[in-house]
């Protein structure tokens, strides 16, 4: 848990994040307003710069605000281990393979071009493996590190701590434009299934080292593999492009499958073979 806490340090930290985040938006409204281009691959860098303010500001936080060590927001261990992080990566990387291979089944009405191109997909990766790091980990230490601690301090259990922050995540990302291309509720609802699925496993952990790679993995691959018009992530030069997305429920039902199954994978490794472990 956080120390030094007092209540209204957490809202001095959070409105302090918040501020940072709006001077991070900055230069994306800037360039938009000169070029009106959403799609382009500086445009896409741009997006990932309030991330990387937020995530100062939520370090200054930890170490001036509340005397604390970073560190906390992540692991209760003496280290970080980063086979976490790659086991949660690569474990969503393939479920998000899957489900999307299954899409044309689910959806037969769905058109997906070919959109490849070698020196755009390069920068794409670039902005892949710099900035989109800590786009990713500056939300999951936010909110399963930072807001899950500040809110189980006040309702003493981990659950429901969880589940708040699951709606708080959820509410968060309803600007987004998927809101729009695929409707209030049918985004709602995968927005609170993703946040959960996040939110058992690291309320299980105890930190989250996991869903980092997690939410790592889910966004490199929209972002540069698979793009959907209308959402986020409409970079040039990602390997495929859905075209005519489709608004259906049985979309969020097979993330919630998705969900499931990484969860058993999670217990599988981290839970029941290390008590199997002890055991013997």
């Amino acid at each position: 848990m956080i120390s030094n806490y007092r209540w209204y340090t957490y809202i001095v930290a959070l409105l302090f994040i918040i501020a940072a985040q709006f001077v991070g938006a900055y230069p994306y409204a800037l360039y938009i307003n000169h070029t009106e281009s959403t799609s382009s691959l500086v445009a896409q860098a741009l997006t990932m710069v309030p991330f990387v303010t937020g995530f100062c500001a939520l370090w200054f936080a930890m170490k001036y605000i509340h005397k604390d060590n970073f560190k906390r927001l992540i692991t209760k261990n003496s280290h970080i281990e980063f086979g976490k992080i790659v086991f949660g990566a690569v474990c969503w990387f393939i479920l998000t393979v899957i489900y999307t291979v299954s899409t044309p089944l689910l959806h037969p009405e769905i058109r997906i071009e070919w959109s490849f191109s070698l020196p755009q997909f390069l920068l794409l990766i670039v902005i892949g493996i710099t900035l989109l790091p800590i786009q990713t980990t500056f939300e999951e230490l936010l909110f399963r590190g930072y807001m899950y601690q500040g809110v189980l301090r006040y309702i003493g259990h981990r659950w429901a701590s969880m589940i708040i922050i699951a709606i708080i995540f959820a509410g968060m990302h309803l600007s987004n434009p998927e809101i729009i291309t695929f409707g209030f509720w049918t985004m709602l609802a995968q927005y609170l299934v993703m946040a959960l699925i996040f939110g058992v496993i690291a309320c299980w952990d105890k930190g989250t080292e996991v869903t980092i790679g997690m939410h790592f993995a889910n966004n490199l691959f929209c972002m540069a593999f698979v793009v959907t018009e209308g959402t986020v992530f409409t970079s040039s030069g990602a390997m495929f492009r859905v075209a005519s997305p489709v608004n259906d429920y049985k979309d969020t039902i097979v993330i919630g499958v998705a969900g499931a199954i990484m969860v058993g994978l999670y217990y599988w490794k981290y839970i029941y073979k290390h008590k199997t472990d002890q055991i013997s």
